[in-house]
């Protein structure tokens, strides 16, 4: 297993379709140590569990999950764009950051939206963050326990984006829509805490940088 690992890219590696037990209804099927390309070594990676709701059943996770409010709410919104279609829970997965976790490089849950692409489109597939345990953040060193780090507005079509902002507009107002369209966020998350967004959103896991006073 560890010349497997050693093997392969030092920013995503891992096993994918793991064989399992038909005994135990709730086993993992994938495993993925995620890191970033300027760190040489993946000691202290995020370890990615995914468990393949299509492959195997967890009926009280499931339970759990399609209970909480903001998922209620995503799924009532779905369903009022897209009458035909509902969403569904296709995976659940746990990330578990060790402290010096190096983090992640910016990535999307599914596609990037291209330069040139003419509209926003709605992404078929939407991430729920769940955090188990509450995260911190020192504002002095402004260093935390590895929360996420989203780029807002990075969903929306560039052409779009233009067109919010507005040729017309004076230029103090077309830069505060710019920044407010393109901005930087880490929500520090309470246990029980949870952030929904689009799979073609800009995000990565942050580094954990917190030392406990």
């Amino acid at each position: 297993l560890d010349q497997h690992l050693q093997s392969q890219t030092l920013y995503q590696i891992g096993i994918r379709d793991i064989a399992y037990n038909e005994q135990y209804q709730s086993s993992f099927r994938e495993f993925v140590f995620r890191n970033n390309h300027r760190n040489k070594d993946w000691e202290f990676c995020t370890i990615d569990l995914s468990l393949k709701m299509g492959s195997v059943s967890c009926t009280e996770l499931e339970d759990k999950i399609i209970s909480i409010e903001a998922v209620q709410a995503l799924k009532t919104l779905y369903n009022a764009l897209f009458p035909q279609k509902r969403l569904r829970l296709v995976n659940v997965g746990f990330f578990q950051s060790p402290a010096q976790n190096p983090g992640q490089n910016w990535h999307t849950d599914y596609d990037f939206v291209r330069v040139d692409e003419k509209y926003t489109k709605v992404s078929p597939v939407v991430t729920v963050l769940i955090s188990i345990t509450a995260q911190q953040y020192d504002e002095i060193c402004r260093t935390t326990t590895g929360s996420t780090v989203f780029c807002l507005g990075s969903h929306v079509s560039p052409t779009q984006i233009g067109k919010f902002c507005g040729e017309e507009k004076s230029k103090e107002k077309e830069e505060e829509e710019e920044e407010w369209l393109y901005r930087i966020v880490q929500p520090i998350l309470n246990a029980g805490d949870v952030v929904c967004f689009a799979g073609h959103v800009m995000h990565f896991g942050g580094a954990y940088n917190y030392v406990q006073p």
